[in-house]
């Protein structure tokens, strides 16, 4: 395991989370066909959103709570969905990363 130190390892734990999550069977398709991601945008804009709650470093700018509410319009989200996205979230630190924070405080943050 290895200390998240590094916006290089934000990206290494968002990219496993995308590699997961897009072939998910029960959100999997919010990512393809409800809102079809542009990920030369898209991944750069998660790195920023991570970048402050991992490491400290303001460098998000947007809205993630306009944008599901977005999603939601397009396709409900229900308590099911939000049960398992965080858990590809958390995986990763707890598999191959070491999070900077406590494990409860870091899913705390992607609810």
């Amino acid at each position: 395991m290895i200390d998240i130190k590094s916006k290089e390892d934000i990206i290494l734990l968002v990219d496993a989370f995308y590699k997961k999550a897009l072939i998910d069977p029960k959100i999997g398709y919010f990512f393809t066909e409800v809102a079809p991601l542009n990920f030369a945008d898209h991944l750069p804009r998660r790195y920023n959103f991570w970048e402050p709650i991992l490491l400290g470093k303001a460098t998000f700018k947007g809205n993630p709570i306009l944008k599901h509410l977005e999603l939601h319009s397009k396709s409900p989200l229900t308590a099911a969905h939000f049960e398992r996205w965080p858990n590809y979230g958390k995986r990763p630190p707890n598999h191959f990363l070491k999070a900077p924070m406590p494990p409860k405080q870091l899913i705390a943050q992607t609810k």
